[in-house]
C-alpha cells in the first residue's frame, strides 16, 4: 500500500472513530437525581442548574455552581 492509500485509510478510520464516539449517552441528564443532597436542595428550591449555556449557546455542565458551598 502506498503513502496516499495509507493516508486515505487513516482518514476513514479517524472519521469512523469520531462519529462513533459522538453516539454515546450523555453522562449527566437533565432530570437525573444525582444524590440525596440534590433531592434535598430540589425540594427546597435551592438546587443549581445542571447545564449552563456558554457564550456560543452550547450547553455545558454547571460544575462550578454545583460544587460551590450553599
Amino acid at each position: 500500500m502506498n503513502r496516499s492509500g495509507r493516508l486515505a485509510l487513516s482518514v476513514v478510520v479517524g472519521t469512523v472513530a469520531t462519529c462513533s464516539a459522538g453516539c454515546r449517552d450523555p453522562l449527566i441528564t437533565e432530570n437525573q437525581v444525582r444524590s440525596p443532597f440534590h433531592r434535598y436542595d430540589r425540594i427546597r428550591n435551592q438546587d443549581s442548574d445542571t447545564f449552563v449555556r456558554d457564550e456560543f449557546g452550547r450547553a455545558r455542565p454547571n460544575v462550578a455552581a454545583r460544587l460551590a458551598p450553599k
